[in-house]
């Protein structure tokens, strides 16, 4: 069954990569899985695999492995042949076909995957971890540790010598934006990154804001929205609008006014059961017991004039309550 296609399946891709000796670390031991998942040895697609499932295995966090297997698609290593959103949602994936007749020829040579973990194959010190004896044959890989990228700075820095943008930055969420029909992808992510003029807590911000304006203030940019946005990021943030405030502080209000509300309510049956007890009272009295509690100088006056009923209202208030 075919759904509405999810960011993952519509991120970009470049030309196929049919390589098996650049696919290192994460992506190498999703290819594994991907591939020891095929549906029988001579097919490209697998059986339906659940993305949180694929993060259990490899030891790394869910938006990590979301983020690697949307790269992955992007660079044409896999392709998603069909899915299924929602409760107990589903991917099958499929691998590229010259990448596929790479791993099978691995696999018969005895090389697959572990010969391509060792450094003069990845070009790096880390990678993915040769298989343990005694290792599950679908996709459990033993012994991986997942250091994805250093921890998160304030600043956008690119390392040199290295073109890889950390993982935190592919995370970031994008969905405020694309409830906006403002697609922006990994491809963006990667570009403001080069640029290094917005650091990675003010593109959340950005992405706020600027989702915030197209929603509540109709804000509309004449070379297009996503296009607009890029602009402006290519110097620095996104300026947040005069009545901007962030979902944090959206949920702060609401619950502000939500007490105010329940508090407003709170006064307001005090208030009328209050008057509804006094009513009772002077009800259950007689015009000559009234009368004897009032001062003089209102004796002579209808007992529904304001003076004489804010007189009795007086007298009930201080009237112990256990002898009403």
């Amino acid at each position: 069954m075919k759904t509405q296609q999810t960011p993952l399946e519509m991120a970009e891709k470049s030309p196929t990569n049919t390589h098996l000796m650049g696919v290192v670390g994460l992506k190498l031991g999703l290819l594994e899985i991907i591939s020891t998942s095929r549906k029988s040895p001579t097919s490209d697609a697998t059986d339906p695999l659940n993305v949180r499932s694929l993060a259990d295995q490899v030891g790394a966090s869910l938006r990590t492995v979301e983020t690697t297997l949307a790269r992955m698609v992007r660079e044409g290593l896999i392709s998603v042949a069909q899915s299924k959103r929602g409760r107990g949602g589903w991917v099958r994936y499929a691998i590229a076909a010259g990448l596929l007749e790479e791993i099978q020829k691995a696999q018969a040579e005895g090389t697959w995957p572990s010969a391509l973990s060792a450094p003069s194959r990845l070009g790096r010190s880390g990678g993915w971890p040769p298989r343990l004896p005694g290792a599950e044959s679908h996709g459990h890989l033993s012994g991986f540790s997942g250091n994805l990228g250093g921890g998160a700075s304030s600043r956008p820095r690119v390392v040199q010598n290295s073109r890889e943008i950390p993982d935190e930055w592919l995370e970031v969420d994008c969905s405020l934006l694309h409830e906006e029909q403002v697609m922006l992808g990994p491809s963006h992510l990667r570009q403001v990154w080069k640029w290094g003029n917005v650091s990675l807590d003010e593109l959340r911000l950005s992405i706020e804001a600027f989702a915030f304006d197209i929603r509540v203030n109709r804000k509309t940019i004449r070379m297009g929205s996503i296009n607009g946005f890029m602009e402006i990021l290519k110097s620095g943030p996104y300026g947040p609008p005069a009545n901007f405030e962030t979902q944090a502080d959206t949920v702060r209000r609401q619950n502000i006014e939500r007490l105010e509300a329940y508090r407003a309510r709170q006064k307001d049956l005090d208030r009328r059961e209050s008057e509804l007890a006094f009513s009772l009272w002077r009800d259950g009295m007689s015009e000559a017991r009234l009368r004897q509690w009032l001062p003089v100088e209102l004796q002579d006056q209808p007992l529904e004039s304001h003076a004489v009923l804010s007189s009795l209202r007086l007298i009930y208030e201080q009237m112990p309550r256990k002898g009403m």
